[in-house]
């Protein structure tokens, strides 16, 4: 009968032996806590690596402490940093601190302001923007360490289940802003290089103003919800864009960006394009470690936005649409689309073209990361072009070799093209008509109505090759007009086909062309033969006039030379050919004329020009460029 007495009395010694040792934890601890000499025997351990201070701390149970008011802020080997909170809580396990090992849980914090700066590394320059860093208290810019790091076991570091709601400020290097809202996540980190793995399960941000360099907006208002982290990975190792391998992102937005940047994220495939500008940028990105994830809906309403393209930049109003296809499509659209519009070329400021309708469309597989040693043939480009005009197609001359004879001096063209290029394939059409077209072919003038129709057939689009086989241009009302003799004729027509080009992009453009001429007559062509220096025989200008003339020509441009292997000409009663090369340093050629049984040729050498009629057709016959 006396066991359920003795039972109770146990229960209520342990009950007070509990209740004691609570009351002793919470005094001895707290007033630990609330001791200066506390704060200064901590940061006394290593005063070079770390300092911290707080207002108030308690602590109501064994290894959880409260923060109020807390600040810290240290040197790493290349980062010097701060964080300051408004309140912080947290559990710390003790057992594994033994094991090098720190495990905290059930993390609280409200109204953080977290600074990092770089310590300065002697291969770098920062003059533009070591202005801009953040101030951390009682820490001087300094060198960063670059000696050899010690062989030491690394920490293990675990934060699980943090949770930060509030307003919060941050400053990294020279990027600063506020934001305010709900971040839940867990990390886990080894020190001494990794590997970093973090998962941000839980995001609802509402972003103030976003500053770079002092007061240069980049964001000015917005939010983001969804979440984020990365996959293991060594931050030492890998940064910049290679971060992307470890990134899975799922986040829907709505800001307000000063800077399109970020969309060049999904063009690394693409040489030479990049984008910029700003606007408003609405909907939902999925990344898993460098792939976009079906669902992907992004759309950018652009204030002011260029995109560069080959040395050519697209500038104006429009929008943006980014979308990963479902199900079996699984294909990445990206696209442009412009209104009221200028494009220039290079550091020319004036417009190639003017319109308001040019779409840009991007395709692929979603795969963000190129392979450096393998091209990516899943990647498309596309351009249509509605409407658009060249103010003045004297712009076209950055296109050619200053040392060609051909200079265009003004003016007006429409244009319009539907054009698709892959890897290594190129198909579409373009086409540019012109009522008066004005260039200068030595000193003498010319002016004719131009329609060009391009036709893309193949290519190498990856190596700047494009096969415009099959495409045409038609010369109307040649008018020339030279110190010697003029010409005028609104009848006259030619019409020059291209059976076989290939195309470089490059600058100056190069060209290999297989065309076939069909002409009126050779009037025009007779008329800038007469206004040519030097002495141009009556004969020849008699032999060089055709009539419904048919002829075919090999012509080449690089290096800065127009190449003539081989150019024939027949008509009725005469005939004419060319084997020539044109550049900055003269002319080296010859030229042949046949007028009924009278031949001669004309050699070309330098500016000089030597007339012989013996055996002139075996002469021209045995004559080859020499490159």
């Amino acid at each position: 009968m006396s066991k359920p007495t003795s039972t109770k009395s146990w229960i209520r010694k342990g009950l007070k032996i509990a209740l004691l040792i609570e009351i002793a934890y919470i005094v001895i601890f707290n007033a630990i806590l609330q001791i200066p000499q506390t704060q200064t025997l901590i940061n006394q351990i290593r005063p070079e690596k770390f300092h911290v201070r707080w207002e108030s701390a308690w602590t109501l149970y064994p290894f959880r402490i409260n923060l109020s008011g807390a600040s810290a802020n240290g040197n790493s080997r290349s980062q010097t940093w701060q964080v300051d909170v408004e309140s912080a809580a947290g559990s710390m396990s003790l057992l594994p601190l033994f094991f090098k090992r720190a495990w905290l849980s059930d993390i609280r914090a409200t109204g953080i302001d977290y600074r990092k700066r770089p310590r300065l590394k002697p291969e770098k320059d920062y003059s533009q923007v070591e202005a801009f860093f953040p101030i951390i208290e009682g820490r001087e810019v300094s060198n960063a360490d670059i000696t050899p790091r010690k062989k030491k076991r690394p920490w293990l570091i675990s934060l699980e289940n943090i949770r930060i709601d509030g307003g919060h400020s941050y400053w990294l290097n020279q990027f600063k802003g506020d934001i305010s809202g709900v971040i839940r996540a867990n990390l886990d980190y080894r020190s001494r290089g990794g590997p970093l793995q973090l998962d941000i399960f839980e995001l609802k941000l509402d972003l103030q103003e976003q500053l770079i360099n002092g007061d240069r907006e980049m964001i000015s208002g917005g939010n983001l919800a969804g979440s984020m982290g990365f996959v293991p990975f060594k931050p030492r190792e890998n940064k910049g864009v290679n971060l992307l391998k470890f990134l899975k992102l799922d986040i829907n937005m709505n800001i307000d960006v000063n800077n399109l940047k970020f969309i060049n994220l999904f063009l690394l495939d693409f040489d030479q394009f990049t984008v910029d500008g700003n606007g408003e940028v609405n909907g939902q990105i999925r990344l898993d470690q460098g792939e976009l994830l079906t669902g992907t809906d992004l759309n950018v309403a652009a204030r002011n936005m260029q995109v560069k393209v080959m040395d050519h930049t697209i500038g104006g109003g429009g929008s943006v649409s980014l979308k990963m296809g479902e199900e079996k499509s699984d294909r990445l659209a990206l696209g442009f689309d412009f209104s009221d519009l200028d494009v220039v070329h290079g550091n020319d400021p004036r417009a190639v073209l003017k319109g308001r309708s040019f779409v840009l469309s991007v395709g692929g597989d979603g795969k963000l990361l190129p392979d450096p040693d393998n091209v990516n043939e899943n990647w498309t480009l596309g351009l249509t072009l509605d409407d658009m005009t060249v103010p003045d197609i004297s712009v076209f001359n950055t296109y050619l070799s200053p040392d060609l004879p051909l200079q265009f001096t003004g003016g007006e063209a429409s244009l319009g093209a539907d054009l698709l290029f892959k890897p290594f394939d190129a198909r579409g059409s373009l086409s540019l008509e012109s009522r008066d077209i004005n260039a200068l072919v030595g000193r003498q003038s010319v002016r004719a109505d131009v329609i060009a129709s391009i036709q893309l057939g193949g290519g190498r689009p990856v190596d700047r090759l494009l096969d415009v086989s099959g495409s045409s241009i038609t010369l109307d009302r040649v008018r020339v007009k030279g110190e010697k003799q003029d010409y005028d004729d609104e009848a006259w027509s030619a019409i020059i086909t291209l059976n076989k080009a290939d195309a470089v992009l490059a600058k100056p453009l190069q060209l290999d062309i297989e065309a076939e001429l069909k002409a009126s007559d050779s009037r025009p062509f007779v008329a800038m033969f007469r206004n040519r220096d030097g002495w141009q025989p009556k004969f020849l200008a008699n032999a060089m006039t055709l009539e419904d003339i048919v002829g075919n020509a090999l012509l080449e441009v690089a290096e800065n030379r127009l190449i003539i292997p081989e150019a024939y000409v027949t008509s009725d009663n005469a005939e004419a050919g060319m084997k020539a090369v044109f550049s900055g340093q003269g002319e080296d050629g010859v030229a042949y004329f046949k007028y009924k049984k009278l031949d001669a040729i004309l050699m070309l050498k330098n500016g000089d020009r030597n007339i012989d009629i013996l055996k002139a057709r075996q002469k021209y016959d045995g004559y080859s460029i020499v490159d």
